[in-house]
């Protein structure tokens, strides 16, 4: 999570594109980009039951 910074792009495992997620959700790191291992729809489920 130390990879993690502000303003990285973070998208879900069917490459939709997020502002914020909840850090459980996080695959990895690629670059500049947060993955996910959720896709759009479940990490938007996920997000909403908080």
């Amino acid at each position: 999570m130390t990879e993690i910074k502000e303003h990285m792009e973070v998208i879900g495992a069917d490459g939709v594109h997020y502002h914020f997620i909840d850090k459980g959700l996080v695959a990895g790191v690629e670059g500049n980009k947060v993955r996910l291992s959720a896709n759009a729809d479940v990490a938007v489920t996920m997000e909403e039951e908080k």
